[in-house]
């Protein structure tokens, strides 16, 4: 595909994603200080019921919870540049068309 327009215009709905996606995947963090993680009573629940299967009566730290963190700052990252990106396409464009016509000879 051929394009003549030198100014690549960057969508300005992805920085909110990215923001958007970033305040999600931290707040899933915050499970690992809920009663979700101490003191859960389903759990207690289901070791009476399960005597076989034991499951820890506490949350830890493990791999998936550590790329989330990583997965978390990754995603402010993009929002961050993506804001910086979209505000220099703007800037591009108004530059752009502000000298619309004198790239072109004076005389015919």
């Amino acid at each position: 595909m051929c394009d003549n327009d030198p100014v690549k215009i960057t969508p300005s709905w992805q920085a909110p994603l990215y923001l958007l996606t970033a305040c999600f995947t931290g707040l899933t963090l915050l499970f690992l200080n809920s009663n979700g993680c101490h003191n859960n009573t389903a759990v207690k629940l289901q070791d009476m019921a399960l005597s076989n299967v034991i499951f820890p009566e506490t949350c830890s730290m493990a791999t998936g919870a550590k790329m989330a963190i990583s997965s978390t700052v990754f995603f402010g990252l993009a929002a961050v540049t993506s804001f910086c990106g979209v505000k220099a396409t703007k800037v591009d464009v108004a530059m752009h068309e502000s000298s619309a016509g004198l790239d072109e000879p004076l005389n015919p």
